[in-house]
């Protein structure tokens, strides 16, 4: 069994600057960055929903609905276009996981769901855990997509890096730090213990955070203001905030008494809601995080204009648009959008030039 854990840990993902870089060295960088505590937690909670679960069976019989287990999975193919049992088959294999992982994937989020009682996972951390869970762990990130994330993450820095320079590049395939930022702090124990948990050699934290500067460097030169500002134009219209209010409605008929009192009557939607007693909402969301049919219809309404009626599967739903509000650098959420659009675009193309892809990520050609 440690064997066959030694091989999954070392399968390659990519190729960059002559290194070579596996599934624990990507595993190891997302927690220099701090990308792995999130991953953790969540793993910690599934797995004490698994055993809440186990209790309830033992206790009264429960069963999970095996319809519901077989929608999940139909799902995670459909996206990833996994038609057949070989091409799932050759996929699992592809990342070093098995049939068994992917089943228990689906339960351990089918329990998770179900569950009705917030649950407190164990307080268990990086170093304490056994090996057990760190197989855990790296089936759930890459079952979930969240190890592509952190794959492509770590593909920028090597980019970066390559931009910054062939000496660091030449250190970096070596697998020796050039010296510059390889002095170990005092906090880096569990960087250092996980490291060798992971079968990662020596000198990869040192090149881990040789690479992370060099891309903090490489992000400086290139998140100009001009280039935001630039970038800002094309972002406009899908980050436009909007304020609305909706009222949620059960029948046809309550939706024509609804339309009656505020279009005819003037009446506030507010008090036609707690008149029928029912549920409304005052929100404010941003453009593109609504369904591709409502955009179009909310970005040519007016400000004070109620839509038709949206049908949904327990009714339906009235809103009307109250403002409108274009983007702006200085709010921290557009600016985290714009800065990532011209991320994604400018390493898209340098990590093609650069970096080789022996693992078929979602999405990687």
């Amino acid at each position: 069994m440690a064997e066959r854990n030694d091989a999954v840990w070392n399968r390659s993902v990519f190729v960059a600057d002559g290194r070579t870089i596996a599934v624990g060295d990507v595993m190891l960088a997302a927690h220099f960055r701090g990308e792995l505590q999130p991953a953790w937690t969540r793993l910690l909670l599934l797995v004490e929903c698994e055993k809440r679960a186990a209790d309830f069976a033992e206790e009264d019989g429960g069963a999970p609905d095996e319809a519901a287990l077989q929608s999940r999975s139909d799902e995670f193919r459909y996206e990833r276009e996994l038609i057949s049992a070989e091409e799932t088959d050759r996929w699992l294999e592809d990342r070093g996981l098995t049939l068994e992982d992917f089943n228990a994937y689906f339960l351990r989020h089918y329990w998770a769901d179900t569950l009705d009682e917030p649950t407190e996972p164990e307080a268990l951390d990086f170093r304490s855990a056994p090996d057990a869970f760190r197989d855990l762990l790296r089936a759930e990130l890459l079952l979930s997509g969240e190890f592509d994330r952190m794959a492509r993450a770590l593909s920028w820095r090597f980019a970066a890096a390559h931009v910054e320079g062939n000496q660091l590049a030449q250190h970096l395939a070596a697998g020796e730090p050039s010296g510059q930022l390889n002095a170990i702090e005092p906090d880096d124990a569990s960087l250092q213990d996980w490291s060798a948990r992971l079968g990662c050699d020596p000198g990869w934290l040192g090149a881990v955070r040789e690479l992370e500067t060099a891309y903090q460097r490489h992000c400086e030169r290139l998140l100009t203001a001009e280039r935001l500002e630039h970038s800002l134009g094309s972002l406009r219209l899908p980050l436009t905030r909007l304020e609305l209010e909706t009222i949620d409605l059960d029948s046809l008929d309550a939706v024509r008494e609804a339309l009656l009192c505020v279009r005819e009557d003037g009446a506030p939607m507010s008090e036609v809601a707690a008149d029928g007693r029912y549920p409304y909402r005052r929100t404010e969301v941003v453009v593109e995080d609504l369904p591709a049919e409502l955009q179009q219809k909310l970005l040519s309404a007016v400000p004070g204009e109620v839509l038709e009626p949206l049908a949904h599967a327990d009714g339906f739903q009235l809103c009307r648009l109250l403002g409108k509000t274009g983007p702006d650098l200085t709010d921290d959420h557009v600016r985290d959008r714009v800065e990532r659009q011209i991320l994604e675009r400018h390493f898209s193309e340098l990590t093609a030039r650069c970096v080789r892809w022996l693992l078929a990520l979602d999405g990687t050609p």
